[in-house]
């Protein structure tokens, strides 16, 4: 893998991570009206950060 791939993949990572951050929030402010999609949320923001790299 070249590093320029590397560095394309983490900066895809940290995106992601924001994302997850943003989409939680949201889930948060939200949870009370969607239980059901605030579950689905969870649960695959849950396995992202299981395969996050730091």
């Amino acid at each position: 893998m070249t590093t320029r791939m590397k560095s394309l993949i983490f900066a895809t990572n940290i995106s992601l991570a924001m994302w997850a951050c943003l989409i939680g929030i949201g889930v948060w402010a939200f949870q009370d009206n969607t239980p059901h999609l605030d579950g689905q949320l969870t649960a695959s923001i849950g396995s992202f950060e299981g395969t996050k790299c730091y």
